[in-house]
């Protein structure tokens, strides 16, 4: 069916004089034509093939009316869709002699005749009957929907499948259609007097359910988009399609994540982080700067025992009496305690500085989302006009 489509998109110079509400109409009988071919369901191809070839004048569309004519010969058996069918494609050969798909005409034709010569041989008495009149225009919508397999229903009567033609009465109509992973739809339609009118249902998708867990404080992006810290008290409503993932959290790395998300499916993703190497380094900087102001303490506490040692002997200085030993170990104390305040300093200033150091590296630790992702959008169906 696809060639058709195409064949007709081809054929759009011999339709160019249609007016224009005629085209839009007969484009959308054609394009309800073509899911009923494409889906098997040949006698509601032929309605709508109909109503779309009593308003352009294609060859193309000829053809494609012949084809459907055909297939639905072989469904029922009934000569008169056979003889349609051979009618309309020797209708096809004589406006377009030099077609693209005369090969394909032609051998339809030949195997009409050869069905037909049988038909007749089993029907004498067909030539004598004559045709009965044809019925007066009936008042009738054409349903049918794009992608979803949808039951429909007209004023509340019983559910078919679509695409299906409905007789009605002419007025309002509601149209109700339900498919599963689709949310239900409902239209209000003015039913043309004696006519055939085209119905597209549009069925929205049910969203993706999506529930997802993290770390405490972790921040959690859709597409690009901020939804929240962990944890997340609901789930997520998003379109079917492809989505991204990303979760940040301060000090370790940026978790991302890609998804195909299918029409009313439940999913659950477990966001697992690890810490970057610039947190691991501030660790060890911040542990090192604990254990200098560590030592720190430390000198400070043996300048003092050696502060005290030399605070005794230097009360006896002025005497006469000290010993030339005790002197001695006064100026050692006085040196030890120097030493240790020197480094008590040194220690602390170096604590200090790697502490914010560690507390830098530690707290701008973060990583950049990256830009929304572009997904391009699905090609749109083939339209002959």
């Amino acid at each position: 069916m696809r060639a058709l489509v195409l064949l007709f998109a081809l054929a759009l110079p011999a339709v160019a004089h249609a007016a224009d509400d005629d085209m839009v109409r007969a484009r959308r009988f054609f394009r309800a034509g073509s899911i009923a071919y494409e889906r098997g369901r040949y006698a509601e191809a032929i309605r709508a093939f109909e109503e779309a070839d009593a308003l352009v004048d294609s060859p193309a569309l000829t053809f494609s009316l012949a084809q459907a004519y055909r297939r639905q010969f072989f469904v029922d058996r009934d000569p008169e869709r056979a003889e349609r069918a051979y009618e309309l494609f020797r209708a096809y050969l004589s406006a377009d002699p030099n077609g693209r798909r005369r090969p394909d005409a032609v051998e339809q034709i030949q195997a009409l005749e050869v069905a037909l010569f049988r038909l007749e041989r089993t029907d004498v008495l067909k030539q004598a009957l004559e045709p009965p009149p044809p019925p007066p225009p009936a008042t009738e919508l054409f349903l049918y929907t794009e992608g979803a397999d949808a039951e429909v229903a007209v004023d509340g009567a019983a559910a078919t499948r679509a695409p299906t033609v409905a007789p009605v009465s002419a007025g309002r109509h509601v149209v109700t259609a339900e498919a599963p992973g689709y949310r239900p739809a409902r239209l209000e339609i003015d039913a043309a007097p004696n006519r055939l009118t085209p119905v597209q249902i549009v069925l929205e998708p049910r969203p993706a359910r999506l529930a997802l867990e993290a770390e405490p404080g972790a921040e959690i992006f859709v597409d690009g988009v901020r939804i929240g810290e962990a944890p997340l008290a609901f789930e997520l409503g998003v379109p079917p399609g492809p989505h991204r993932i990303d979760a940040r959290l301060r000090g370790h790395a940026l978790v991302t994540e890609e998804i195909e998300a299918e029409r009313d499916e439940a999913m659950k993703r477990v966001l697992e982080f690890e810490p970057t190497p610039r947190r691991e380094a501030a660790n060890v900087v911040l542990v090192t700067s604990g254990g200098l102001a560590a030592a720190g303490v430390i000198a400070v506490v043996a300048a003092l025992l050696a502060e005290s040692e030399a605070s005794g002997v230097d009360a006896m200085r002025g005497s006469a009496n000290i010993d030339p030993e005790v002197l001695e170990d006064y100026n050692g104390d006085v040196r030890e305690r120097n030493t240790l305040r020197t480094t008590s300093v040194v220690l602390f200033s170096s604590a200090v500085v790697l502490g914010v150091v560690g507390g830098v590296m530690w707290l701008f630790d973060e990583p950049e989302i990256p830009p929304p992702p572009t997904y391009l959008p699905p090609p749109e169906p083939a339209t002959p006009f």
